[in-house]
This record gives C-alpha cells, structure tokens and sequence, in this order.
C-alpha cells in the first residue's frame, strides 16, 4: 500500500466534488477551468509518484489523461446542427440531418470542405470555420447535459441511506461511481456502516433503481 501525496488527495476530492456537481445538473456552479486544471495536476503528481504499487503490482508512471466533454457529458450535437442551419439559411441554403451524420465525428477542416463543397458556398473553408465558431459561442451557454442513469442509482442508495440515518455523501459517491452491482453495494455498506448484508442491500437498491429506470429521459435519434 503507498502513501497517497497530499497533492493527490486534493485534486482527487475536487474532482469529486465538481463531478458531483455535473451529475446534479448544476452547470451553473461547474467549474470547467478548475476541472481541467486538477485533472493536468493530478497527471503530473501521479507521473512524479515512484514506486507505487498495490498488492505487489507496480503500475507505469502517468504520461496523459484523455478527457472527453463534447458529446459524452454536454449534448453539443443539437449546438453543432442549429449552427449549420444559421450559417446556410445565410445563404438560403436548407440544412439536412443527413448532412450532419455526414460530418459527425471529423475534425473543423473536414466540416468546413464538407458543407462549401455539397452546398457550393460562396465562401472559403477558413470563412465556415469562423462562422461556425461565431454561432457556437453564441449557443454554447445553452448547453445541455446528456441524459444519464446515475442519477437514480444515486437516489436508490440515498433513500436506502436515510433509512439508517445515514448520508451518501460526495466522498462515497465518488468511490461507488462506475463499480459492478455487488461493488456497489459492498462500498456503501462498508463506507456508511449499515447492518445490512450485501444481498439484502443489493435487494433494496435493484427495486429502487430499476423502478425509477422509466424516468430515464432519451435524446432524440439523430437518424428519426
């Protein structure tokens, strides 16, 4: 077992606590700056870790952190298409979903060639690029997070922990985020000192989850 740095620590529970806040939908008290920051520091304090194992197995040093925002937290996609469609109603040209499953995924160069080009613009690629950047920082405040399941799992072990006067708290969100069925479970019995079993827990938390699953908003298919 290693001596986790205090750095470490830090930036763990602050991303935590910001994570805590997305998955609340309080977008209004996210900080993405400091997200990022703390997830750039936490990579170099891991990275100037030495010798760190855990149950005799040694893990590399960290070199990068892939961190995805657009299309995976934030519904941009919706941004992205009533972007087009003000740039071609400029030129009364009329935008297609089509159009859109064309360049979704690609890079701005191959938006830019792929909407002058089919449409036959009268102007440059550079000229889309920076009309396309110019809407989007216009629609981009009225972003809006993608629909998620989390929440209810997060309810189902509230509920569960306030019937032992208990409180799900960020810390222990943070540990039961992203672990199988039985983990879960295991985490929050350990971590909030409940007298329960790990069956008996996982009985109560499947009935509460599964029944709030109807709630579950979808996004309309960009194929419909």
């Amino acid at each position: 077992m290693i001596n986790v740095p205090t750095s470490i620590k830090i930036c763990v529970d602050s991303l935590i606590n910001e994570l805590t806040l997305l998955s609340h939908n309080k977008c209004q008290h996210f900080n993405c700056s400091q997200f990022v920051h703390n997830i750039v520091v936490l990579t170099v304090n891991l990275n100037s870790t030495t010798n760190m194992t855990f149950s005799n197995k040694t893990f590399k040093h960290v070199t990068h952190v892939i961190f995805d925002m657009d299309g995976l937290l934030l519904d941009t996609e919706s941004l992205y298409a009533q972007a087009f469609k003000n740039i071609l109603k400029k030129y009364n040209k009329t935008f297609k979903k089509e159009y859109q499953m064309e360049v979704m995924g690609t890079n701005t160069d191959v938006v830019s060639k792929y909407f002058v080009d089919t449409l036959q613009l009268p102007m440059s690629y550079q000229e889309f690029t920076a009309a396309k950047e110019v809407e989007m920082t216009l629609l981009l405040p009225s972003c809006i997070f993608m629909p998620d399941t989390e929440i209810h799992y997060r309810k189902a072990i509230s509920l569960i922990a306030q019937s032992f006067n208990k409180m799900y708290t960020p810390k222990i969100m943070g540990k039961v985020v992203g672990t199988p069925e039985t983990e879960t479970c295991r985490i929050a019995i350990r971590e909030m000192n409940l007298p329960l079993e790990i069956e008996q827990f996982r009985n109560i938390f499947v009935k509460l989850a599964h029944n709030n699953m109807n709630n579950v908003p979808l996004l309309t298919g960009y194929f419909l």
